[in-house]
């Protein structure tokens, strides 16, 4: 009962995530809208408040400490895209330190490899590579 209920868990994290990926790819289409603005902050939010929750579903074992900082990392990557999309100040830093975010958290995710599922490890792998091609895609055009 207790991996069906992380599976549940997962799958909800998956979901707000690939929300927050299309939201965001939309957005790149949609420079200066300031409601998919809000929305990305919204899906910021949520890794920031509840990633210690959710990625549970990817990696039960794991420290609450580190799941806080997985939550913090997404958030900053769609704070990065939040500021991109619309058009505000410190727009250019962020995406800037976007890669180095994107580094930390595959270096951690790296790390405790043998400690995640097989299953939590493609998800988290997936999800960098997902958020890399937007950073690229956002940074070759500004």
């Amino acid at each position: 009962m207790f991996m069906k209920h992380n599976s549940k868990i997962a799958l909800q994290c998956t979901f707000i995530f690939t929300i927050g990926i299309v939201a965001s790819f939309i957005g790149y289409f949609l420079s200066g809208s300031q409601f998919m603005g809000g929305f990305l902050i919204a899906i910021a939010l949520f890794f920031l408040l509840g990633g210690w929750y959710f990625f549970r579903g990817y990696y039960p074992e794991g420290h609450p400490l580190l799941l806080v900082l997985f939550g913090y990392l997404y958030a900053t990557i769609f704070m990065a895209f939040t500021f991109t999309i619309s058009g505000w100040p410190m727009a250019v830093t962020f995406l800037t330190m976007a890669p180095v975010w994107l580094f930390t958290l595959f270096l951690v995710v790296f790390i405790i490899r043998k400690k995640l599922s097989k299953a939590g490890y493609i998800r988290f792998l997936v999800e960098i590579v997902l958020m890399a091609i937007l950073c690229i895609l956002f940074y070759l055009k500004k």
